[in-house]
């Protein structure tokens, strides 16, 4: 998943205001809280979203008549132990500038379980905080009773009936966000860039919508159908390109990019401009994702124009595409670490990587 910015006012260690009037947020005890400015307008965005890369430009404008400076924040996904199975990442090589200028960029980290923050009760046991790493389930069942007892009285693992003897499965959130202090000058309009490396899910080696002989798997859970706007026309389309000289042994799969729109309501007033541009990456993959006025401007890439634009949904992005070996080069998470390739793929993704670097291939 990948979030909108949204603030926090540059105060420390002190807990949220009351009133109703205060236009930003604050550190609370628990870290950073957001809340809503009256006074900066995003006056723009332009947003790019592809399975190897995020592309986001805004221009913001400060209308107040004095400087504002206040803690800019960028939340990432929250994980937790379900993406364990879908293979998600937290977002990577993460860079902000402003006005061209590349800004330092602080990171905080929570562990959240049962309403309260429980990093420390994790330390205490030397455990990890992410609750999706493989193996967690054999670390936590490991643990001597006592402690089982205190982290299941804390709602961070639940115990879990076993045939061959119960089992601790993880039960915390990991929140993670970037954040750095910004001022705003009174009257003038900033940029502020982001660039990186997004989170992208997939599902297992055999598609959920793909069927096993081609056929798409039309008892998908309706939320499903209707998270990311799945219609008959893209069933059928997918049925017949998976169904078009498929040999036994290929394999479609599922990929999942999120996009938390809703948070551009915590500026000022609508974003004067939204472009979005969603690219899937290669001509015979297939797309679905919900929005308006959606056009096609290449073989690969689809965009959304809107003025003064209130986000009241998220952005939820599904591409269907055939599994490849050597890797599909517009996934960067691939030719980097050869993820799901048999015998971890570096024959296929050194070369490539090296390609890329300019660099001759052994």
């Amino acid at each position: 998943m990948i979030r909108m910015l949204v603030i926090a006012a540059a105060m420390a260690s002190l807990p949220l205001a009351a009133s109703a009037n205060d236009t930003t947020a604050q550190f609370g005890n628990a870290g950073l809280v957001f809340t809503k400015t009256d006074s900066i307008e995003m006056r723009a965005e332009e947003l790019f979203i592809s399975q190897a890369r995020v592309r986001v430009q805004y221009r913001f404008f400060n209308k107040a008549s004095h400087d504002q400076t206040l803690r800019v924040a960028f939340p990432l996904p929250d994980m937790t132990s379900e993406y364990a199975f879908s293979s998600i990442s937290v977002p990577t090589a993460f860079h902000v500038k402003v006005d061209g200028r590349p800004v330092a960029v602080e990171l905080e980290q929570k562990v959240m379980a049962g309403g309260a923050e429980r990093s420390a009760l994790l330390a205490k046991y030397n455990l990890p905080i992410d609750p999706a790493i493989d193996d967690l389930v054999e670390i936590l069942t490991a643990l001597p009773k006592e402690a089982w007892r205190e982290l299941a009285d804390a709602g961070v693992v639940e115990i879990e009936p076993d045939v061959d003897g119960d089992l601790l499965r993880q039960n915390w959130t990991l929140t993670t966000t970037y954040h750095w202090e910004q001022t705003f000058p009174a009257g003038r309009e900033i940029v502020v860039e982001h660039d990186y490396q997004p989170s992208v899910g997939h599902s297992p080696a055999v598609s959920s919508i793909i069927g096993p002989h081609g056929e798409s798997n039309l008892g998908w859970p309706q939320e499903a159908m209707q998270k990311y706007c799945i219609d008959t026309a893209f069933l059928t389309a997918v049925d017949r390109a998976a169904g078009s000289g498929r040999k036994p042994d290929d394999v479609w799969h599922e990929k999942y990019i999120d996009y938390v729109l809703t948070t551009g309501a915590n500026w000022s007033g609508p974003i004067g401009s939204f472009h979005l541009v969603v690219d899937k990456g290669l001509p015979d993959n297939f797309v679905s994702f919900c929005a308006e006025g959606v056009k096609k401007i290449s073989a690969t890439a689809f965009e959304v124009r809107k003025t003064n634009f209130i986000p009241k949904e998220d952005l939820h992005i599904l591409i269907v595409k055939k599994f490849r070996t050597p890797a599909d080069p517009t996934e960067a998470n691939w030719d980097e670490h050869g993820y799901g390739v048999p015998n971890g793929g570096y024959e296929y993704y050194e070369p490539l990587r090296k390609q890329k670097a300019g660099q001759k291939a052994n």
